[in-house]
């Protein structure tokens, strides 16, 4: 395709739109070739521009985070953009009004595709709120009950009720809201995890329109404790939905709904449970398969410490995600095995996650695990230059490719095997998170690499 515009941008700009004074940009030759030159080493991602003509039925497979390219100066590079087809939905579309127990969603196969994401979307006062609904499906449908719909995680967003800012009630209610009007999208991933091609996308004449992806859940009606909710009366809320369990412990909406109203974070904040909290919570973790609230349950008694309830709640959650656990979670809970010592199996859990995760957030605790077990700073070396840790909104992020070259580099200038020694008691500290320990053992050491290191290790979340 000739006349796209291309653009070549660092990891600090793509978090704005694009501005004019961005130093690379090109366009497409006749024979839809470009080039770039004389660029400063870096890490990139290439966009492109296309008119709405152009892209009506396309799309480009790659999530905002895939396609990074690291440069490291005097290097020639090769990338090929191919946009893909729209993938076309079947079924429920149009509108189309649910009353029954479950949905059915199905959508036209992909050619080389081993399993597809299902997402979901509702409206808010400020747009949309996107999020997953079930990974790795290997055929081209599904059914789903109702039940498995309400329990999705629709997270948080916030909306004035008078003067105040409160959760958006259509937010917190998610498919359990009847009078919402929710859309879906698919995609589809080889058997590699890379996107082949998605459902949504632009759609602007008639050939490529297709089917429209929104449908309705009129299943339930709406409790007196919703209606409270609705109004942004939060606090009745959720005691008519506490009253409403006391009377029957069977009903799982007015369950669910406490868990969120009590677990409400303020913005920015992550979320915070106390005892009474937990009580509901575990509750819920009991009889909700969609697994949110095993991975809460994880993340909170990983943060006290409890390590017989994060393994039990983290076995309960590969059996529910028939071994395929969220990459966030997974490393995570790799992270709270490297604090309780159990390096091995901690090891083992931060390099499966690392697989599908590109950002790279955890990589430094997978080094660390790494170079415990082994000593081997060019093993390290080399696995950090493979996964960067990516600047996300433009903050700072540690370069352990450096971190690690400089740990090579102190330990030639020592005997190897203190160093390495000294190096592993110093990850343990590291592992712990505990910043007074850290702060204790820096004031001691007198091994400037070592101290970077496990200063950023410390800090790694």
């Amino acid at each position: 395709m000739s006349g796209i515009g291309v653009y070549l941008r660092s990891s600090r700009d793509i978090y704005h739109s694009l501005i004019d004074n961005e130093p690379y940009q090109t366009m497409t030759d006749a024979e839809g070739r470009f080039t770039f030159k004389g660029i400063a080493p870096g890490s990139y991602v290439i966009y492109i521009g296309l008119n709405f003509e152009q892209l009506d039925g396309w799309t480009r497979p790659a999530g905002y985070n895939e396609e990074w390219i690291d440069l490291q100066g005097g290097e020639r590079l090769t990338r090929n953009i191919t946009l893909q087809r729209l993938i076309q939905l079947h079924t429920p579309v149009d509108q189309q009004v649910i009353t029954g127990d479950t949905v059915q969603f199905e959508w036209e196969p992909v050619e080389g595709a081993a399993y597809y994401n299902l997402n979901g979307a509702l409206p808010v006062d400020n747009g949309l709120v996107v999020f997953p609904i079930k990974n790795h499906i290997e055929r081209n449908a599904i059914e789903l009950p109702l039940e498995t719909l309400y329990g999705v995680a629709t997270g948080y967003s916030y909306k004035k009720f008078d003067d105040k800012e409160l959760p958006d009630p259509s937010n917190l209610l998610g498919f359990a809201d009847p009078s919402s009007r929710f859309s879906w999208n698919v995609e589809a991933y080889d058997v590699g995890g890379q996107l082949l091609t998605r459902s949504n996308g632009y759609r602007l004449n008639e050939q490529t329109m297709g089917h429209l992806p929104f449908f309705y859940l009129k299943a339930r009606t709406l409790t007196e404790a919703d209606r409270l909710l609705l109004e942004g009366r939060m606090d009745e809320a959720l005691s008519a939905y506490k009253a409403d369990y006391a009377q029957d412990e069977q009903d799982h909406h007015s369950l669910r709904m406490i868990v969120k109203l009590l677990g409400i974070p303020a913005p920015g904040q992550k979320q915070i449970f106390d005892a009474a909290s937990l009580t509901y919570l575990e509750k819920l973790a009991s009889v909700d398969d969609s697994g949110s609230a095993l991975a809460t349950l994880i993340e909170h008694y990983g943060s006290v410490g409890n390590w017989p309830l994060v393994d039990r709640y983290y076995g309960m959650l590969e059996e529910t995600r028939q071994g395929k656990v969220e990459s966030y979670t997974q490393a995570l809970y790799g992270t709270l095995l490297l604090k309780q010592e159990r390096f091995r199996e901690g090891e083992a859990q931060l390099r499966h996650a690392q697989e599908n995760d590109p950002s790279n957030r955890f990589i430094g605790s997978y080094l660390a695990s790494v170079i415990y077990l082994s000593g081997d700073l060019v093993k390290a070396e080399a696995l950090a230059r493979q996964y960067p840790e990516r600047s996300y909104y433009d903050q700072a992020n540690p370069d352990w490719s450096k971190l690690v070259q400089d740990l090579a580099g102190e330990s030639r200038n020592a005997n190897r095997e203190t160093y390495l020694s000294q190096l592993r008691d110093a990850l343990r500290i590291g592992f712990s998170g505990d910043q007074a320990r850290v702060a204790k053992w820096r004031a001691k050491s007198e091994h400037a690499a070592m101290e970077a290191f496990v200063l950023a290790l410390s800090k790694v979340d």
